[in-house]
């Protein structure tokens, strides 16, 4: 499986608020998704967890890094 990069793996996982705003630099669209039928359909699924695993093991590779290049 091929690393793919999410956004707040940690707040889905957690269930916390993920604070955060952002800006289209090309032309694009918002989405809504249903928390509960995402997490039933989607987060507990072994495939998909495995993607946010590997997500979250790219990010503290980066920061590893970022922080022994200080």
């Amino acid at each position: 499986i091929n690393a793919i990069s999410f956004i707040a793996e940690i707040a889905n996982y957690e269930e916390i608020p993920f604070p955060a705003n952002c800006a289209f630099e090309t032309e694009g669209e918002v989405i809504f998704i249903d928390y509960e039928k995402f997490k039933e359909e989607f987060l507990y699924k072994k495939e998909i967890a495995m993607l946010f695993i590997k997500s979250l093991s790219q990010k503290i590779i980066y920061l590893e890094k970022f922080i022994n290049s200080s």
